[in-house]
């Protein structure tokens, strides 16, 4: 899949890239082939088809570092990221030669928005759920996808993770706005513990990504995506 120009805010750099993630010719059937184990954690191979490749092309990202990583990998064509921004301050974060999302989005022939942050306080998830209508308020056709916020290596920590989503996912729910949905990406990334497998660390108690991680992380958004399409 060609990737194009990767907007980064933080540093304001325009990034080109020409990535395929499917790691060949994409199958004509979405599936995830388990290649073994590591350290008693199972990875896969996570295959996408010409339907998630174009889905993917047709979504812009925002968010904070993980948004950042993502296009650091060349996964994304648009993104929209600063390490600072956070649920609260997306709405009015602007850079001087970067546009905000909602400029992004109309500029653009995005389809869809894939917000993504890390965990953090239900202030900040109702300061995302609210940001959502406003999205949908000036682009009305535009289809809102807010991904959980991912598990952590310290494993402690992950119950407020937990709580974090679950208090997210309400309050989408609760919405009633059938382009608007939470879209939980945790089941593929934790081991059994509920801990971020070491695998998707990028070192040892690391908290940030490996690019196989995102791998990991679109293709849940692809199936949820997919799941939302009307059957034939």
């Amino acid at each position: 899949m060609k990737k194009i120009t990767v907007v980064l805010l933080a540093s304001v750099t325009l990034l080109v890239s020409c990535v395929d993630i499917s790691g060949g010719t994409p199958s004509a059937s979405v599936n995830a082939d388990t290649d073994g184990s590591e350290q008693g954690e199972i990875y896969k191979t996570y295959r996408f088809s010409e339907n998630d490749e174009s889905f993917l092309a047709e979504t812009v990202f925002a968010g904070d570092s993980l948004a950042a990583d993502l296009s650091g990998f060349g996964l994304a064509q648009t993104v929209i990221s600063d390490t600072e921004m956070s649920p609260e301050t997306m709405g009015d974060y602007k850079s001087q030669d970067g546009p905000d999302i909602i400029t992004a989005l109309i500029n653009s022939d995005a389809a869809h928005v894939a917000i993504m942050f890390r965990a953090g306080n239900e202030s900040g998830a109702t300061a995302c759920v609210d940001y959502t209508k406003r999205l949908r308020a000036w682009v009305p056709n535009i289809s809102v996808y807010v991904l959980s916020a991912p598990p952590v290596s310290e494993n402690e920590k992950n119950g407020a993770i937990n709580e974090y989503n679950l208090f997210l996912k309400r309050a989408i729910e609760e919405l009633g706005d059938d382009k608007t949905h939470y879209v939980e990406i945790g089941v593929e990334l934790k081991n059994a513990s509920g801990a971020l497998k070491s695998m998707y660390a990028t070192e040892a108690g690391s908290d940030r990504l490996t690019e196989k991680a995102y791998h990991a992380v679109l293709w849940q958004l692809c199936r949820y995506a997919e799941s939302e399409q009307p059957a034939n």
